[in-house]
């Protein structure tokens, strides 16, 4: 039998059965999650409570499983406001607050946005129920939240449809004969030739203009370094290391910054020729090797920038800080920070050069609590950076 699943209680079974034979399906609201009481729990059909609740909202959506027939789908969000919680169990509650079906999970552990790393979760949870038709949702649209990845698809398609639109009026602009079939003398318009001259005047059409000038709005690509791709510094360098997971033998690389002295580790790369050279963001993934929750850590990331005919041995911008508290899973629980402040890129922009960062921990950083008492393993970073409208050709 699997380890982590979902499935009906006895009151589950017996509103289901009811439903079949009546016709009226059993409306489900809520779900909720609960922390085991601090331990893994096994799902029983006997509950009629989660064996310790943490939180509970409306239902965001519920579906027939496509995937699986006979199965549903249910799903709810759990904002970043809400937090501070271990996951390891979650049920589903009727209109009359009975727990239809009931489910375990691994255990994740859920921040809240006063413990400085904020996150949204969104739980989805399907259960085997035979006939999908059995159970329908009953939900308060004022709470209805969509799914980054559902919101990621329709912004898209707004986006090409502008574009489309965009494209489409800059050659209505353009073409200044504008050949429609209404003629000029059906709307008592001026003569061709004063049209011609209307459209050819650059104050014409402002509002237009505007428009297709506020579709071009400013547009942000992230690039992802592991830290495979990084190296020790030579002077008082961190120590890259590789580990295994001890259940599914997942290998990862990291670097070690350790907590009795300033360690650092570095990389050089590339940004895409359509960076605009302006200033860039990073945010670094990490977790730590021990010490206990709610001990902070800080990294500092400086960068500069080197191309052909550059000095080699060069100055670097100035440093950001970025800084995140350990949580309960400790080294088992991967941790990232928030985005850091705007990093200026020191050195002179120019198409086709190098970028060369360095992180350094401040190993006895303890700003919002005690330094972390242990090495910190980063794992990885993300550099965010702004686009540019072109890219001119290689020659």
């Amino acid at each position: 039998m699997a380890t982590y699943f979902t499935l009906l209680t006895k009151t589950g079974q017996a509103l289901l059965a009811t439903a079949n034979a009546t016709g009226a399906p059993v409306q489900l609201t809520h779900m909720a999650v609960g922390d085991g009481n601090g331990v893994e729990i096994t799902p029983q059909e006997s509950q009629t409570a989660l064996i310790r609740e943490v939180w509970r909202g409306s239902l965001n959506s519920l579906d027939e499983d496509t995937e699986n027939p006979g199965w549903i789908k249910a799903e709810a969000v759990i904002p970043e406001s809400q937090g501070g919680f271990t996951i390891r169990e979650v049920g589903l509650f009727d209109t009359n607050g009975l727990l239809v079906a009931v489910g375990n999970l691994p255990s994740s552990y859920k921040p809240q946005l006063a413990e400085g790393s904020a996150k949204t979760f969104y739980m989805r949870m399907r259960v085997s129920i035979g006939n999908a038709n059995s159970v329908t949702l009953l939900i308060d649209p004022s709470v209805i939240l969509a799914p980054r990845s559902y919101v990621d698809v329709e912004v898209g398609k707004v986006r090409t449809d502008l574009d489309a639109l965009s494209d489409a009026v800059e050659t209505h602009i353009d073409d200044h004969a504008n050949p429609h079939e209404t003629t000029a003398s059906q709307v008592g318009a001026e003569p061709a030739g004063a049209v011609a001259a209307h459209d050819a005047d650059e104050e014409s059409h402002a509002d237009i203009r505007a428009l297709i000038a506020g579709m071009s709005g400013a547009r942000y690509e992230t690039l992802p370094v592991g830290a495979g791709a990084m190296i020790p510094s030579r002077t008082n360098g961190a120590t890259a290391g590789v580990d295994e997971t001890a259940t599914y033998k997942l290998t990862e690389e990291y670097m070690s910054f350790g907590n009795a002295a300033d360690t650092s580790a570095e990389f050089s790369c590339k940004l895409p020729e359509n960076w605009d050279r302006g200033t860039v963001k990073v945010r670094i993934h990490w977790r730590p090797a021990g010490g206990t929750a709610g001990q902070v850590v800080g990294f500092q990331v400086a960068a500069g920038v080197s191309g052909d005919g550059d000095t080699l041995d060069r100055a670097l911008g100035e440093a950001v800080t970025v800084s995140d508290a350990a949580r309960a899973g400790l080294g088992n629980e991967e941790h990232a920070t928030a985005a850091s402040t705007a990093l200026t890129v020191g050195g002179i922009m120019a198409a086709g050069k190098r970028l060369h960062f360095k992180i350094t921990r401040d190993y006895d950083y303890a700003v919002g609590g005690a330094a972390l008492a242990a090495a910190a393993l980063l794992l990885g970073i993300e550099i965010q950076y702004r686009t540019s409208g072109s890219v001119a050709a290689w020659i």
